[in-house]
Formats: C-alpha cells, sequence, structure tokens
C-alpha cells in the first residue's frame, strides 16, 4: 500500500465480504511511501481495505487470488 496524500498515525482495517474484521493495523504512514500489510492468512477472494488517517476515511477493494 502506497499512502499518497497523509501521514501520521493511521488505521488500516481489512473487511471481508460479510463485514467482518480480517485484519487490524495502527501504523505510522509517510506520505509517499510504501506500507507493508502481512495478510498472509486471508483466503483468495474479495476485500475491502479501509484507511482512517487525520480523521480521513478511505476504503479500496483488494482482491486476493
Amino acid at each position: 500500500m502506497r499512502a499518497l496524500n497523509t501521514s501520521g498515525l493511521s488505521t488500516m482495517k481489512v473487511f471481508d465480504v460479510t463485514g467482518r474484521t480480517v485484519y487490524n493495523e495502527q501504523s505510522q504512514l509517510n506520505k509517499g511511501a510504501d506500507h507493508v500489510m502481512d495478510l498472509t492468512g486471508l483466503t483468495a477472494g474479495n476485500y475491502n481495505v479501509r484507511v482512517t488517517a487525520n480523521g480521513v476515511r478511505t476504503t479500496q477493494r483488494l482482491v486476493i487470488k
């Protein structure tokens, strides 16, 4: 994941298709830098990734094959 427009303490959550939280992390993001999330235990499928930083929430789709 790349933090394009934000820096600071952020919360990253991954949800499965039922809305269940399957990953939760709080980490320092730096604008323009890559951040690695270890999603090794997740099975193939569709997920949503929600990042909340500085009061702004962004959600993106994630497909694990």
